[in-house]
This record gives C-alpha cells, sequence and structure tokens, in this order.
C-alpha cells in the first residue's frame, strides 16, 4: 500500500529534478531498474554545475548576512533560510547516484506490488496520502511565494537582491518614478530576481522531497509497515530476516549522514521559524509571514513523522523480542583434560 502513495510523487519529484538537472537519480533507474543514463554524460556535468551554483548561492548568502543584517529578526530570518541551504548542499554531495539509495527506493517501489496486501487501517493510509500530497504541493507553493516576496521587497536578507542591487532601488517603491522608462527596468529586475529565487527554492524543494521524504521518511515508514505484518507472528521465521536486510539497507542510506544532518537542521528551522512567528510576526509582511509559516508546518510534519516512525520501529522490534519465547540453553560441554606436555628435545651440536 505505501508504494501506491510513494510512486506517483517520486515519479513527479524525479522528473522534475531531471528538468531542473539537480539530482543524480532518474525515474528509469530506480522503477524501470535500467542503468543510470547520467553517468559521465553532459546531464551529470550539468548537476555538478548546479551544485557548484548551490555553493556559490550558500557564500552570497553568508556575505549578504554579515554585511546587511543589522537587527535580531534579520538575523533569524537569514538563518532560518540559511540553515535548509547548507544541509541539501551536504545531503547532494556525491559524484554519483549511490547503489544504496537506488536498491532502497527500488525495494520501496516494488515491495508487496503483487501481493496487495496492506499492514495498517485505511485510515492511516489516507493520512499518509494527504501529508504526501500536502508536502508534494510545496514544489508550486514555496517558490511562488518566495516569487511573490522578491518582487515586493527585492533586497531582502539575504536574497541576491539584497548583494546586486543599489541601495536606491531598494526602497524605490516609497518614491515616485520620474519616467516610464526607470519605472519598466525597475519592474524587470525585480521580475528578473523574483524568477531567479523562484527557481533556486524550487531547487531546494525538490532536494528535500527526496532526500528527506522519499529516502528517510518512507525508508522508515517502508521498514515500519513490513515490520508491522511480522511482529503479528511470535516465531522466528524467514521473513524476519529479510526485515534485518531492509534494516540495514536503510541505516546504511540514512545512518552516517542523512538522519543526523536532517535531525539537527530540521529542529533547528522548526524552532527559528516558530520564534519568528510567535514574537515578530507583527514586523513581517504577510508575504514572508505566510513563508515562515510554510516552513514551520514543513518542519514540524518532517520532525514529528521520522522522530515518532524511528521510535516506534525500535519500540515493537523490542517488545516483539521480549514476547518470544525463551530458546532452551544448550548444556555446557565439558572440558578435555589437558595432555602431558612432551620433552624438549636435545640441541644438536
Amino acid at each position: 500500500m505505501l508504494r501506491q502513495i510513494v510512486i506517483p510523487n517520486l515519479k513527479r519529484c524525479l522528473r522534475t529534478g531531471e528538468f531542473l538537472c539537480c539530482l543524480n537519480y532518474t525515474w528509469e533507474s530506480i522503477f524501470k531498474k535500467e542503468t543510470a543514463s547520467w553517468k559521465n554524460s553532459k546531464k551529470q556535468k550539468l548537476v555538478w554545475f548546479n551544485t557548484g551554483i548551490h555553493f556559490g548561492i550558500i557564500v552570497l548568502q553568508f556575505w549578504s548576512l554579515f554585511k546587511f543584517a543589522t537587527n535580531v529578526r534579520t538575523i533569524f530570518q537569514s538563518s532560518m533560510l540559511l540553515f535548509p541551504y547548507i544541509t541539501l548542499f551536504v545531503c547532494r554531495l556525491e559524484w554519483r547516484a549511490s547503489p544504496e539509495l537506488v536498491q532502497l527506493l527500488r525495494r520501496i517501489c516494488h515491495q508487496g506490488q503483487d501481493e496487495g496486501r496492506s499492514s495498517w487501517p485505511q485510515i492511516i493510509y489516507r493520512i499518509l496520502s494527504l501529508i504526501y500530497r500536502l508536502i508534494d504541493s510545496m514544489q508550486i507553493l514555496m517558490p511562488s511565494i518566495i516569487g511573490i516576496l522578491v518582487i515586493i521587497r527585492p533586497c531582502q536578507v539575504p536574497f541576491l537582491g539584497s548583494v546586486v542591487l543599489p541601495s536606491n532601488m531598494c526602497h524605490q517603491e516609497e518614491k515616485s518614478f520620474v519616467t516610464i522608462w526607470q519605472a519598466v527596468v525597475t519592474f524587470g529586475t525585480r521580475i528578473v530576481l523574483a524568477t531567479w529565487e523562484a527557481f533556486v527554492m524550487l531547487n531546494m524543494v525538490v532536494f528535500s522531497l527526496f532526500y528527506a521524504m522519499f529516502i528517510l521518511i518512507s525508508g522508515i515508514i517502508w521498514v515500519l509497515e513490513e515490520a508491522s505484518e511480522i511482529f503479528k507472528r511470535k516465531m522466528f521465521t524467514s521473513e524476519y530476516r529479510d526485515l534485518q536486510v531492509m534494516g540495514s539497507l536503510l541505516n546504511d542510506c540514512v545512518r552516517n549522514k542523512l538522519f543526523p544532518i536532517f535531525a539537527l537542521a530540521s529542529v533547528l528551522v522548526q524552532i527559528i521559524a516558530g520564534f519568528l512567528d510567535i514574537k515578530h510576526h507583527a514586523e513581517m509582511n504577510v508575504y514572508f509571514l505566510a513563508f515562515v509559516t510554510f516552513i514551520l508546518l514543513d518542519a514540524t510534519l518532517f520532525n514529528l513523522i521520522w522522530f515518532t516512525g524511528s521510535g516506534l520501529l525500535y519500540s515493537k522490534s523490542v517488545g516483539w523480542l521480549s514476547e518470544l519465547p525463551q530458546l532452551p540453553q544448550l548444556p555446557q560441554l565439558p572440558q578435555l583434560p589437558q595432555l602431558p606436555q612432551l620433552p624438549q628435545l636435545p640441541q644438536l651440536p
């Protein structure tokens, strides 16, 4: 049942990533089990170029933060945007598609496709489907909000306009335009900056959906779904060995990098977004307030799903193992008598 929820959203995310040339993974290489076509190709180089642009954006945001952030609210706003950019940059640092991630996604997409069984009540799958659809809609909502925000406030720290635009153009809306040409240039500049920031934000949303939603969260839910079916039996079976293999594969994919990075960054972003919404909501315009609220909801959903899922998986596994009947201990073998030591041979002259 999980695959029916994951496959359409994953396909849409990978198609968008293939169009933007920002992911090392394609839909054909995962679902159709074909060899990744980007290895040592022109598109692979475009992915590396996209990664370089990502690093340059982070450098510019640091410069904008240290140069133009003048109060506590601006520092918190910039930090809230900077943490996800850094987190996703670290997650995407790989020369080519990881075989472990590809294998995990294949197992999730092909798991249970011939059986059609479900381990949980239908209401749980409906809630999961709603959550996936809401988070998938961020591909449209987040870039749109950022674009509108940049059109209204082109010099918002830490966006590109705060670095490249002169100060008189940042406050142009407060003055009357002298000529029509000046108004056209100003509006055109804002449109260009808004398009760029929306494009960058769309890249960030695709990264976060792929690594956080489809690798980390879907992997945890997938193992938990399989475990719920296996834990109904109070005996060791071959399926439990398969579950151990699934858990080992998931740990190999997320333990060293994805889980600790997202766990730290999402908690920090949730704290900062909540602080801005509560403390400084009256000082922010409505578009940036909506943007901060969406980030707060996203971070809360992510934290709720993966921390709860990890805790449930661990508690169910420990409880299931404790309820199994104890195997009888084998009798201890008697110790063999010690052999007598042979006499030492005389040395030859």
